[in-house]
């Protein structure tokens, strides 16, 4: 059986572009890396209610404040994959085998020599998986696609358009998403208006130093309510991007910092059409044994509603 065939039974499990609101709702988790494929994790999130994997496929680029004078572009302005293809497609075939959906996340800088490295060939991680039948494809826009240089595109929105034309020519109607923070909200660097949905990071954490537990827009459920407040501009549907992780507020229990939280998203989906599920970052959070594992217990306890 040739490889191209294998994938496309393999992923066969899909949804159509139209299931998009589907494919979104509920508890996802983003993976962080891909390489490192274990059943037990898998198992863990599925322990805890998780339907929805987006899962990085690509480091978070180098900012460049130029473009480059020469051509053909160095290796350091291409998109570096986290994993091989066939690393991806275990662990994608891992996720179906328990009914997950499954999202492709990447880093990218706004140029066209990444966009083109990363769709151009029908072998490369993202056209093998959108031809596979994976859910849909999201671009992580942080602060370095803001400040990075364009090149090849007039602006950063040109960029995304492009990237968003060619996935969607790839697979006619696959759903092509924003992930980013609540910061960006307005930045005409980071188009949401054009995206197909959006999942907003709304993560209210504390590790070292950090602001009160009851600070109106950082605290537990503050923060939700606040990235809430700011979205009214999105057109959604909408993931809200919670923290299982950095929860060491002093006093307070990382089952009280992660239960505001839960409890905020689950009354703003309550409330908002458009919010209609959230996802953790990141897998490494859920992965280890015990009652150590605290993120792992408390989600175990409190199933998604």
């Amino acid at each position: 059986m040739n490889k191209a065939l294998f994938l496309l039974i393999m992923l066969s499990m899909g949804v159509s572009a139209a299931d998009i609101e589907d494919v979104l709702k509920g508890r996802g988790v983003w993976w962080k890396s891909p390489a490192n494929y274990s059943d037990a994790l898998i198992q863990k999130l599925e322990d805890i209610g998780v339907r929805r994997v987006h899962i990085m496929l690509t480091k978070d680029p180098a900012e460049a404040t130029k473009c480059p004078p020469h051509i053909p572009a160095s290796k350091a302005e291409r998109p570096i994959p986290l994993a091989t293809l066939d690393q991806v497609e275990k662990l994608v075939k891992a996720l179906r085998a328990k009914q997950m959906h499954v999202i492709a996340t990447v880093y990218l800088p706004p140029t066209k020599v990444a966009i083109d490295d990363l769709l151009d060939s029908s072998s490369d991680l993202v056209p093998a998986l959108v031809t596979g039948g994976i859910d849909a494809v999201e671009l992580d826009l942080e602060g370095k696609w803001r400040r990075n240089a364009v090149c090849g595109y007039k602006t950063h929105a040109e960029a995304f358009q492009d990237l968003k034309d060619r996935v969607k020519a790839l697979k006619p109607g696959v759903s092509v998403g924003i992930t980013t923070h609540g910061g960006h909200i307005g930045a005409k660097e980071i188009p949401l208006s054009a995206a197909d949905f959006v999942s907003m990071q709304a993560y209210s954490k504390c590790q070292e130093d950090c602001k009160p537990f009851d600070d109106s827009r950082t605290g537990p459920g503050n923060r939700q309510h606040y990235i809430a407040g700011i979205m009214k501009g999105i057109r959604g549907p909408i993931l809200l991007g919670l923290a299982a992780y950095g929860q060491q507020w002093s006093r307070y229990t990382w089952d009280e910092a992660m239960g505001k939280a839960l409890s905020a998203t689950e009354e703003i989906m309550a409330n908002d059409p458009r919010v209609i599920g959230y996802s953790y970052w990141s897998s490494t959070s859920f992965d280890g044994s015990g009652t150590e594992n605290k993120p792992y217990q408390f989600l175990l306890k409190h199933q998604p509603k």
